[in-house]
């Protein structure tokens, strides 16, 4: 009955997320998040492993199979033997097997993914199919080129657009994947979400800024913010944030989304004249400030639909896996 089912995993550093889905049609029956990322889930590991009664590996399980069970009983099935397909920061070192990169280019699809089969055991009735991430050589990324592959299966436009296209994906590294004839060629690294959690939090800025509550988004602030970003230098502009305290020029609220259009428009800004089609991969929280951003900055994109970028994390993961896994366990698809 459960044959085409697949538990997908996807484990971010501060996140965890399992569901529950159906390759034949990747409908996603039910799912369970969670806040125990593997940044949390590695630190645990690291105060119980000194008196080695329990294997990094059989730690891991231990948490996924907790997990696995609130699942079960939220659907009220038996999800004994369904395969896990992870991927995240499952493979990383902070994970439960740490995996090499695959090199590029990286064919979108799947069979160049490394993935490694954490079999099951008798008290884990689960085989995990870790995948791994990409690398440059100089640069790396674990997660968006599995929910890239996604993307290129959910958009048949951009699937059959010619020449080559931009992928971003935002977050707090956001990734720009360069894509030519179904491979990915090239990949950049933009450390958005980070440096502004750091201005924010522990920089000279932090008494610049308020965190806003209720209030609606200042996008009058966030534009303006992304206008001056593509004039200047991002070093430069950044103390202009406390000018724009110390002078009342803003308030601090304003100030928080002014911040903001700095540092998304200084990741932007150099595909101004980029003549590459270009593709926007955001979820909801960030899908309304780059929008704007791409707007603001006067670059042409396509503009995923922010609800997809979630099937798309499964598209992908039910991609490798089949692509890669069905020769090997026939009878699970």
């Amino acid at each position: 009955m459960m044959s085409n089912y697949l538990l997908c995993c996807d484990w971010g550093t501060t996140s965890f997320r399992l569901r529950l889905t159906d390759m034949t049609n990747r409908e996603i029956i039910g799912e369970i998040t969670a806040g125990q990322g593997i940044a949390a889930t590695s630190l645990e590991w690291s105060l119980v492993s000194a008196g080695g009664s329990v294997t990094r590996e059989n730690f891991y399980r231990k948490e996924l199979s907790r997990q696995i069970t609130n699942l079960s009983v939220n659907l009220a099935l038996d999800l004994d033997g369904i395969p896990i397909a992870m991927s995240g920061m499952g493979s990383s070192s902070l994970g439960m097997v740490e995996l090499p990169y695959a090199f590029l280019p990286f064919s979108l699809a799947g069979q160049q993914a490394v993935v490694s089969i954490v079999e099951a055991a008798d008290w884990f009735l689960h085989d995990i199919f870790l995948i791994s991430g990409i690398t440059n050589g100089l640069d790396v990324m674990r997660g968006e080129e599995t929910q890239l592959l996604g993307v290129w299966e959910l958009m048949e436009t951009v699937r059959q657009a010619a020449g080559e296209t931009i992928f971003i994906f935002p977050g707090t590294h956001s990734k720009h994947i360069y894509v030519q004839a179904g491979q990915v060629t090239g990949f950049k690294t933009y450390m958005t979400g980070e440096i502004f959690s750091l201005m924010v939090s522990t920089s000279i800025l932090r008494e610049s800024v308020e965190f806003p509550s209720a209030h609606a988004a200042d996008m009058k602030a966030f534009a303006e913010g992304v206008k001056y970003a593509g004039a200047e230098n991002l070093l430069h502009t950044l103390f202009s944030v406390r000018g724009n305290q110390l002078f009342e020029r803003r308030n601090k609220r304003e100030n928080f989304y002014y911040l903001s259009g700095l540092i998304i428009g200084a990741e932007l800004k150099e595909l101004v004249s980029e003549i590459r089609q270009i593709v926007l991969c955001c979820d909801e929280k960030l899908y309304e400030f780059y929008k704007s951003a791409l707007k603001e900055l006067s670059i042409p994109a396509v503009l995923a639909d922010p609800s997809m970028m979630d099937r798309a994390v499964v598209a992908g993961q039910i991609k490798i896996f089949q692509n890669q896994i069905c020769g090997i366990l026939p009878d699970q698809v």
